[in-house]
């Protein structure tokens, strides 16, 4: 018997780990992926201590910019803390962006956006934010996405649960208007219902205030945003046409999507997505 590892390292990545086992006759590989690497290497904070009074009890999420932890504050309140991966700190403008979601969300003063109640910086120099811990489900698990996950989808919305979450985000809108805010991410996956039925609108990473002289956090002249649910304006980085209508157009695209089941724009690659959305 006999056993090996091989590990590779990629500019900015966590490392890929390929080992092989052989148990007499019978080899058995495995290969961990950069997202086992990371979710390993992410475990290690729980029961950590984040900012002296936050004791990090589990892991909530994955995402591809940051980890979602289940908190508790030394006073008993349980929260989320919201980490932005360190391989990424090395990119300033995801870092900028990361910290004024917090500015942003703040700004909006509504009952279904979560408020930011505390923020900082680990000790890897990773920047973090706390808001209240959502106990539900994204709505994004209602829409087929061609993957594995299908066999874990929730039925299309019903009209009344339709109409229900387009109220919710139309006042919310007419918040965000009120004060020069634009969401530019409206889509189900950032639409969460919690277990009282009440709808949420999150993540304002790449929100943006109409009176912003020059925009932060994102290059000029690249379309920010997610294709299957933005407006033709923002698919073609226009920046200067981009308004609170953009985020209609979302609004209504992503509900819609929510009561077909389906994506309404279907193509095989990112770019062809794009492509429809400039239509």
């Amino acid at each position: 018997n006999h056993r090996y590892r091989r590990v590779f390292f990629l500019p900015g990545r966590p490392p890929i780990f390929w080992k092989k086992l052989t148990i007499g006759r019978e080899p058995q590989v495995h290969f961990r992926t950069n997202m086992d690497a990371r979710k390993t290497r992410l475990t290690r904070r729980v029961g950590t201590l984040v900012a002296d009074k936050w004791t990090i009890t589990g892991i909530a999420g994955i995402g591809g910019m940051a980890a979602v932890y289940r908190a508790t504050h030394r006073n008993g309140h349980e929260v989320a803390i919201k980490v932005l991966h360190p391989e990424l700190l090395q990119h300033e403008n995801l870092v900028e962006r990361f910290r004024r979601e917090g500015y942003v969300a703040n700004k909006l003063k509504h009952p279904a956006v979560l408020p930011i109640i505390d923020d900082g910086t680990l000790s890897d120099g990773s920047p973090f934010l706390v808001m209240e811990f959502l106990e539900g489900v994204a709505l994004d698990r209602h829409v087929l996405s061609g993957s594995k996950k299908d066999a874990k989808r929730l039925p299309a919305l019903s009209q009344a649960e339709g109409a229900y979450v387009f109220r919710t985000l139309a006042e919310v809108l007419v918040a965000a208007e009120a004060s020069g805010l634009i969401h530019r991410d409206i889509k189900p996956a950032n639409v969460f219902r919690c277990r009282d039925g009440s709808v949420r609108l999150l993540d304002f990473g790449i929100a943006m205030l109409e009176q912003e002289p020059i925009e932060r956090g994102t290059a000029t002249g690249v379309a920010v945003g997610t294709p299957s649910y933005m407006a033709p304006e923002q698919a073609r980085a226009r920046k200067e046409l981009v308004g609170p209508h953009s985020d209609r157009f979302s609004v209504a695209a992503s509900v819609l999507t929510l009561m077909v089941g389906k994506k309404i724009r279907h193509a095989d690659t990112h770019a062809e997505e794009f492509a429809l959305a400039m239509l």
